[in-house]
């Protein structure tokens, strides 16, 4: 009998610290950190429950319990009064200041929609931003290189490789936007990460160490079949001449593509020349491909998703070299001999496109 009274004793006990410990993290939940973070955006869509809102809460890291959030909602009875639209909040706040904010009734804030298209560069993102009226380029180019976006998990991986031209090229992703005007401009370059971070899921990190790729060089791989390919259905043909090219022991082990020089050409020496500089020694080379062997120092552009998936899925082929001509076909070969071949056709078929625009003209 005393064993199974000492027995009880300790269950209650335990329950007793079990519920003491929770209501102290509830507590503590409820309250905030008290420390709050940047001012970032929440949108709730119109519709939308309060548990999903709770649910949303926590995926994007505004609360650390959509449980809790749900009890507080319970208790308060706030929930049914939420409004849709986009709202400021911050990590850390209390519960009671986040029910707050999302009782505000929208009023249509203004913001400025923003569309950057697959395989820009961060100088033409900037200039996009800079067109919008939303920050100079050269603020944009600051915060974007030199910002401090430690709070995303990706960052500690986009270390800048040695002649490194934009830290940030690459990796700014590619899409549509809502800003606010008078929003700083790092929350709206940190805007751009985010959702990098975002579509850069367990899945494509996965396959990315199953390919022993780093995320730079996917990214950076991405950016060559962007601007290749295109069209997604001839990504996965293209980004398989490009791994075999890149394969230990290939027998041409530089990427040889052109728009590499045109990266140069267009954005390194302009940008270099427009601050009265020359382009710092051994860049160029590093990313001109058919000087460096291998990947150059760093992607040409920020590509799209299916870029980006076409360098984590290759086509298994063994060709080295492809091309295309005027109509968009593509052209592949094992060796030069081959490849060679091919651009007699291609000029041949280029000649002939030309020739009836020239008879419709």
């Amino acid at each position: 009998m005393k064993k199974v009274l000492i027995t009880l004793g300790i269950l209650v006990l335990v329950g007793v610290l079990v519920l003491t410990g929770g209501f102290f993290y509830y507590s503590s939940e409820v309250a905030g950190s008290g420390a709050v973070g940047e001012s970032r955006e929440f949108v709730v869509e119109q519709g939308t429950s309060p548990n999903t809102i709770a649910a949303k809460l926590k995926e994007e890291g505004f609360i650390g319990s959509d449980l809790c959030f749900k009890i507080y909602l319970k208790q308060t009875g706030v929930g049914p009064k939420f409004q849709y639209g986009t709202f400021s909040l911050q990590e850390g706040m209390s519960y009671a200041a986040i029910a707050e904010e999302l009782q505000k009734v929208n009023k249509n804030v203004e913001t400025v929609r923003v569309t950057f298209p697959e395989g820009s560069t961060v100088l033409q993102f900037a200039a996009i931003m800079e067109k919008a009226g939303l920050c100079t380029k050269e603020e944009f180019l600051q915060e974007a290189n030199h910002g401090d976006f430690s709070n995303l998990a990706i960052w500690n991986e986009l270390q800048p490789s040695e002649n490194c031209f934009m830290r940030a090229e690459g990796y700014l992703f590619p899409d549509t936007y809502d800003f606010f005007p008078d929003d700083t401009v790092h929350n709206m370059v940190g805007k751009l990460f985010a959702e990098f971070d975002k579509k850069w899921t367990p899945e494509r990190q996965a396959k990315a160490k199953e390919l022993g790729l780093s995320v730079k060089d996917v990214v950076n791989l991405a950016s060559f079949i962007q601007e290749e390919a295109g069209d997604p259905v001839n990504m996965p043909g293209v980004s398989g001449v490009f791994h075999n090219r890149l394969a230990q022991g290939s027998p041409y082990p530089k990427l040889e593509s052109d728009v590499s020089w045109y990266y140069i050409q267009d954005f390194i020496r302009p940008y270099y020349e427009n601050l009265g500089q020359k382009v710092p020694a051994g860049m160029e080379e590093a990313y001109y491909t058919y000087d460096c062997v291998g990947l150059p120092a760093g992607p040409l552009s920020s590509p799209g998703e299916a870029a980006i998936d076409a360098a984590l899925n290759p086509e298994k082929n063994d060709y080295y070299f492809f091309l295309t001509d005027f109509n968009g076909k593509y052209y592949y070969a094992k060796t030069f001999e081959e490849h060679l071949a091919n651009v007699a056709t291609m000029k041949q078929i280029n000649g002939q496109v030309k020739a009836s625009i020239g008879a419709k003209g």
